[in-house]
Order: C-alpha cells, then structure tokens, then sequence
C-alpha cells in the first residue's frame, strides 16, 4: 500500500530528496527580494570580490583606506559609502606596523567600528567561517569584512586546481551570502603581464568563476605613485580607474575614470510612487488596486504589473526615494505598504 507522501507526489519518502526545488516565474516575480544597499556606491556591493595585485603594489594601503572610509562613513574614492562595522584580517602585518601605518594615514582619530587582526583560522581547519560567524554575532552591523590575504587562509600543500579554487571561493561566497555582506579577498599576481590584466591573477580561473567581482591593481613602473585599478563584477559595469598615492599620509586619491558607470534609467512607476510617498504623506497602506487608483494609473497598469514591478525595484525605491516598500498576502488579500524612513508613521 502506497503512503500519503508517495499518492500525493508519485515518490516515496526515500526519493522525495532528490526531487529539484523549483519556482515557477509567477513565483520570483511576486516576491520581494530584498539586498542591503551598496557598500561603496557604484564600486562594492555584497558579495565576494577578489582584490589582485602585484606584491608590494599598494594593496594593504588601499584596503586599509577602504576599511577606514566605511567605518566612519566617509567618500571613498570620491564615492559615497554605507557606514558600517568593518572586519579587517591584516594576515601579513604585525600591530606595530599597522600602529604606524594608521597614524601615518589617517592621524590619532577614534574609530571603535574598525576591528583589525593579525592572526585568523584557516578553510581547511573549518574554522575560518566559524570565527567569521561568530564576530558577526558580536558586533551584526557588520557589512564589510576584509581578508589580506588568500594565501593565509589556504592549505599550503600547493593543489591549487580549478575545482579547488572554486570551492575555496565557493564557501567564502556562502558565508557572505548568508549574512547579507561583503567580503574582499586580498591575493597575488603572477610576474608574467598580459593585456588582459585578470588573467594575471594567481591560480587558476576558478577563483574569478567562483567570485562576484574581481579588481586588478597594477604600476607601469614599480617605484611611480600612480596605480590603475581595473573592475570587473557582475553587478556593477566594468571600469578602469586611475588613482595616485599621497606622498604625505601615503592615501590613494583618485585622479580618473577611464569608464563611467551606466546609469540605470528608474522605472516610472517608481518615480510615481517617489512623488506620491513624501513627508506631508509619509504612509499608505491599501490593496494593489486601490494603489493604482490613488497613483492615478487605472487603465495604465493592473495591480499585478504595479506589485511586480515595485518587488523588483524595491531597492531602488529606498536608495532614490527612501521609501520602504511591503507586499504581503492575509486573509485571502493583497496588502501593500509603502513607509518613508524615519517617518513616524508605524
């Protein structure tokens, strides 16, 4: 005699784990899928990205000074940041070196948000995401954490495969991803160049494959002060930039962009609802149908093209409008919400 599951289903219990989860399109359409905002704007989203560059090229610098700019909530590379606590794993530097490095850089400032150390676990250990994890715990504003670098947390055995980077990345990608943050990878270059400047970092194509984004920092010559940094992510369009260390506090500034960001044009149906949620109205609440109507659209959109439509520009919504945006089904109906950030509206 059949059980439940296997008349319901066609499969027993015993075959029920092998059947692939699926969402149709209607599905992912009507959900709300909600990412943290950028961590550096139009340059560093959640995710994993690797940073690559010859040794001794300025990387340690530049990830400091990124570290610095998020944990106190200032423009890096003349780009606006979201403030956050910031993890930084200075793998190949002592405290003293760093001591002096930072008071060189940035002065005798207070900055509690910024946690530096030189010693962390490894990935074959298992024990790298586990002290990650629990940091996390400790201080959960944290979106910013930064290895220096991947050679650290490796084996040292040398199998450095395809499927080995990969899965190196792989679990690294997981934990970011878990947490909603975003986490850098310092690593190396190889001595040889080519006109393709990411097939020049270290190890195989597994480690790009595996990644969000990549960055690729480089010198013409070793002893000049001025870098080109070349981006290459997924989420972000790919650019060259040009920046020129400060002889004096030893910062990176940047002095050009070889390749501007395309500017995604907003919905108009985002640009409305901007228009409609303001301080003198800060809150509604209401189905998708009387949205329609108080937006003026009727005959325009149906309430199933507005909703779908404000899922997938949810973020926008908050970044250009600073609206909160909230769908949910109860009691047979469609509720929407729409609240401006830091109104009192509840």
């Amino acid at each position: 005699m059949q059980n439940v599951s296997e008349e319901i289903t066609g499969f027993s219990d015993n075959n029920l784990r092998y059947v692939i989860d699926t969402k149709t399109v209607d599905d992912i359409l009507e959900e709300q899928y909600i990412t943290n905002s950028y961590i550096v704007e139009n340059f560093l989203n959640n995710g994993v990205y690797i940073f690559a560059g010859a040794p001794k090229v300025g990387k340690s610098f530049f990830m400091l000074q990124l570290a610095y700019s998020v944990s106190k909530g200032i423009p890096f590379m003349n780009k606006n940041v979201n403030q956050s606590d910031v993890l930084y794993l200075a793998l190949e530097d002592t405290y003293i070196r760093l001591q002096k490095r930072i008071a060189t850089m940035f002065g005798t400032e207070d900055n509690s948000r910024l946690h530096i150390a030189v010693n962390a676990g490894s990935i074959p250990e298992n024990n790298l995401i586990t002290q990650l994890e629990n940091f996390i715990t400790m201080h959960r504003s944290t979106r910013l954490i930064i290895i220096d670098t991947l050679q650290k947390i490796r084996e040292t055995s040398g199998d450095y495969s395809y499927s080995k980077d990969y899965s190196d990345i792989s679990e690294l990608k997981r934990f970011a991803d878990s947490y909603g943050i975003c986490l850098v990878i310092v690593h190396h270059t190889r001595k040889m160049d080519d006109s393709d400047k990411f097939i020049m970092i270290s190890g195989t194509n597994g480690l790009m494959g595996s990644a969000d984004g990549a960055f690729v920092m480089y010198k013409k010559n070793r002893t000049e002060n001025q870098a080109v940094i070349e981006i290459s992510s997924r989420d972000i369009t790919d650019e060259k930039i040009i920046v020129k260390r400060n002889t004096e506090n030893l910062c990176w500034e940047l002095t050009e962009t070889m390749a501007e960001h395309k500017i995604t044009e907003l919905d108009e149906i985002v640009k409305i609802v901007g228009c409609f949620i303001t301080a003198e109205n800060p809150k509604w609440e209401g189905t998708p149908s009387e949205l329609v109507d108080d937006l003026n659209l009727t005959g325009q959109v149906t309430p199933c093209h507005l909703t779908r439509t404000l899922n997938i520009n949810v973020n926008e919504l908050y970044d250009s409008y600073n609206i909160c945006y909230a769908y949910r089904r109860t009691q047979g109906r469609r509720i929407v919400k729409l609240l401006l950030n830091n109104s009192d509206g509840k």
